[in-house]
């Protein structure tokens, strides 16, 4: 039967749904094109794909021979839905199954066809049962079937995120190939439970071959199951230690395995490639007690390099760099039918899929000159991280199990103590329970009556901050208020710092990650480890300090870069009077930076700037109103460092406290004291445009994929600065351990807090340690031909009453460098 207008309307019709648009296009076609569902413009002339993304589509397709006409066209759902921000109108299944008998039926009148070309969410879950379109993009599934299928976005999703259009065009191009029979899928042979002869026998063979090789571990019950090992993209072997009910090996045998693998990995001359190295190379080092190994090349991180503003997980690369479809969820879905041996081969699909992308990926990188960086900077720092990771920072437990404790019982006396306050509120008792934030909202835009600003009744600390000014708020409730945010940070302070899981040694581990920063490529972030412990070690508050320690007859030596960015903004854009401030502080250590900037940028004497941020009643002022209120010198400080970055005056108002007329006055003087930054803004926004990228000092690129518009002006114009001191900090690390005269089994590298490093230095090598993080801290960065010296705060640990030193115990240091 002959799928006609008339046939689709009556069918639609009968399930109370209206059409929108119809296929269209020859029936002896061997290209059909699913869009999921139509947009406005495809509605209103009842034909899919006749919009601009319709051009896009076969502008692209065209370059491979494939012409509209010749293809069959029409839509998943062929009705239009509602598109908000980012998020599609929701359909049920019931609704997608009914649109899908339609589809089958137009399949069923195309008798030559060969190849389907899927655009979008809706027409991937019709087609083949899965849902994310991020995942399977890219994906070309039943190849050498009836008809296969190259799967991809909705071409109008450009429109909303312009950064993916290289890849839609790529996926194009992959459908291109498959049409034109040039497509080679890659195949992988998964070797699989082998014996321990076998297995032996395979890392010999990686271990002797002299090629690279591709390396991968998977993880069950906190436990190492399997390590996976290639040399050959299309055929690898997972040595897994045990099946679905018992260990594979014996006792003996799995001790040969692990030093074999160890000999393997701690070779130097072996090429080790992996993805997202830093998660293996840790989790062996600190589960299984291997040595921290140095990977040649991690995939993850080449991406990276290469274009920091895309993902970078597996499943992405897959896409981008081989023909294998998307098949991460296997590493999941097999548990659902129990067959153990899926994981196996997730694992070998694994390290195939990893030297794949490798071989594309290092070619990139010489062919865009990013290849000396990567080599000499990135994969130089991981086996650095990693080892602050395996190492751990120690814990003084006792201690924390006291704050716990203390601040448990404090919590419950906020508690009782915010009710009493409600209660003297409203007069009366009404039942407010502190950690719900409906219930708070009820208390405060009902009970007491606070004017709404927003659409919801929010409760954050700004918001709240903010009612607390206003005259509708009377004495009480602002001393309600200002416990409920008293309250609010003390127990943040419980649940994320004092309640973080620690590991059965006693110390406390993060994850350092080169690739967690979008907009500022470079800077280092971190998080907790992946077998469940540790927590973000960057941000910890100053009152969590007093917990962490060093370890007996160690102390602690820190540095902090002053001003760092600040003066990376002052000799890359040539502001001269920062350059000055600067300038006059190095050679005076007594003089103020912040105190030279606000004399500057408000145009009065140095000497009149305080040299304080805010007045204390009883130090710094004897009036009461003067009280807690911040001073030029605050004020200068906060401008230097927001307003280099395109920050306005509302902003600034926002995040000082100050009138916003005061802050339009300082953004006017800031910029009339320092003319060079607006002029720098433009000639940065300028070159980007003009060349889709940006190097920091380092030799860091940031490239863009997408046009550059007010949505990421910010990113841009701080990339240089911020991306440059990230940077620059982390080859501190390198640096110091890899010296000549490091101490290694005496020292190493602590932690990293953004523009800081925290060293642990047995006592016996102080003096060593001293001297070579001073030499490296203050190495030079060249700016525009300029060598520039950051400049730092030296710190080193005094011992508590109990004898021990501890990060909050770091005192200031004046050290000079013999001979300096």
């Amino acid at each position: 039967m002959e799928i006609t207008q008339a046939y689709v309307v009556e069918q639609a019709q009968r399930f109370g749904q209206k059409v929108d648009v119809f296929g269209f296009g020859p029936k002896d076609t061997e290209v059909m094109i699913l869009l999921e569902f139509p947009c406005e413009a495809d509605s209103k002339c009842h034909v899919p794909l006749s919009s601009t993304a319709g051009n896009i589509v076969f502008k692209n397709l065209e370059k491979y021979g494939i012409k509209k006409e010749n293809c069959y066209i029409t839509c998943a759902i062929k009705r239009k839905l509602a598109i908000f921000g980012e998020n599609v109108t929701k359909i049920s299944n019931t609704e997608l199954n009914f649109w899908k008998t339609i589809v089958n039926a137009e399949i069923q009148q195309l008798p030559n066809l060969k190849h389907i070309l899927i655009l979008g969410k809706y027409a991937l879950e019709m087609m083949t049962n899965e849902k994310s379109i991020m995942d399977w993009r890219g994906s070309v599934l039943d190849f050498g079937e009836k008809y296969d299928k190259t799967i991809t976005f909705n071409p109008t999703m450009l429109f909303r995120e312009p950064k993916w259009e290289a890849i839609f065009k790529f996926d194009l191009y992959k459908f291109g190939l498959v049409v034109q029979n040039k497509f080679v899928p890659h195949k992988i042979k998964h070797l699989i439970n082998p014996t321990f002869q076998e297995a032996l026998k395979w890392i010999y063979k990686m271990h002797n071959d002299g090629l690279p090789v591709s390396l991968d571990i998977e993880t069950m019950h906190n436990e190492t199951a399997c390590v996976g090992l290639t040399n050959d993209e299309h055929v690898g072997m997972c040595i897994n230690f045990r099946d679905a009910k018992d260990h594979r090996y014996s006792v003996k045998e799995e001790v040969a395995l692990r030093k074999a693998l160890c000999d393997l990995v701690s070779d130097p001359k072996v090429k080790l490639v992996l993805q997202n190295g830093s998660f293996d190379d840790s989790w062996l080092g600190f589960k299984d007690r291997f040595p921290v190994f140095k990977s040649y090349f991690d995939t993850l991180l080449a991406h990276h390099t290469l274009y920091p503003r895309l993902p970078h997980s597996l499943g992405f690369l897959t896409s981008v760099y081989t023909t294998h479809p998307y098949y991460k969820d296997d590493g999941k879905t097999w548990k659902e039918g129990g067959n153990i041996n899926q994981y196996w081969e997730y694992n070998v699909k694994d390290v195939c899929i990893t030297l794949a992308c490798y071989h594309g990926l290092e070619k990139e990188l010489k062919q865009q000159g990013l290849d000396h960086f990567f080599f000499s900077h990135v994969m130089r720092l991981q086996p650095h991280l990693v080892n602050m990771c395996v190492q751990g920072v120690k814990v003084d437990v006792e201690l924390k199990n006291k704050i716990k404790e203390d601040l448990s019982q404090h919590l419950v006396s906020m508690r009782d103590k915010f009710q009493d306050l409600v209660d003297d509120c409203l007069g009366t008792h009404i039942p407010i329970n502190i950690n719900s934030p409906r219930e708070l909202g009820i208390l405060i835009y009902h009970y007491l009556k606070l004017p709404n600003f927003h659409d919801k009744e929010k409760t954050d600390e700004e918001t709240l901050a903010r009612l607390q000014t206003l005259p509708q708020a009377n004495n009480k409730i602002r001393a309600l208020i200002q416990h409920f945010l008293e309250y609010k940070k003390d127990m943040k302070f419980y649940s994320t710092y004092i309640e973080t899981k620690i590991d059965e040694d006693d110390r406390i581990r993060c994850e350092y990650k080169q690739y967690g920063t979008i907009n500022a490529p470079g800077r280092l972030s971190s998080s907790a480890v992946l077998w469940g412990s540790g927590a973000n070690l960057q941000n910890q508050p100053q009152r969590a300090y007093q917990m962490y320690i060093a370890d007996k007859d160690y102390e602690l030596i820190y540095f902090d870069l002053k001003q760092a960015e600040a003066k990376v903004v002052a000799y890359a854009w040539g502001v001269k009077k920062l350059i000055h401030a600067f300038e006059e502080c190095a050679k005076d250590p007594n003089k103020d930076v912040h105190r030279m900037n606000a004399a500057n940028i408000f145009k009065v004497p140095y000497d009149t700037i305080p040299s304080f941020d805010r007045y204390t009643l009883g130090k710094t002022t004897d009036d009461p109103k003067m009280d807690g209120v911040t001073t030029l010198r605050y004020l200068g400080k906060r401008c230097v460092h927001g307003l280099n970055y395109r920050m306005q005056a509302d902003r600034l108002a926002q995040t000082t406290g100050i009138s916003l007329d005061m802050a339009h006055e300082a953004f006017t003087s800031y910029h009339a004291a320092f003319p060079e930054i607006q002029k720098a803004w433009k000639a940065t926004i300028d070159e980007v445009k003009k060349t889709k990228m940006l190097f920091n000092f380092m030799g860091r690129r940031l490239f863009f994929l997408e046009t550059i518009n007010e949505n990421n002006l910010d990113s841009v114009i701080a990339f240089k600065p911020q991306s440059t001191i990230g940077d620059y900090v982390s080859s501190i690390i390198y640096d110091v351990e890899e010296d000549p005269k490091f101490p290694k089994d005496k020292a190493r590298c602590l932690l990293n807090i953004h523009d800081a490093l925290v060293f642990l230095v047995h006592k016996s090598v102080e003096k060593e340690m001293l001297a070579l993080v001073w030499k490296w801290a203050n190495k030079p960065i060249n700016i525009n031909g300029q060598e520039v010296v950051i400049g730092m705060d030296f710190k080193i640990s005094k011992p508590d009453e109990q004898g021990v030193h501890r990060w909050s115990t770091l005192k200031s240091l004046d050290y000079k460098p013999e001979g300096g």
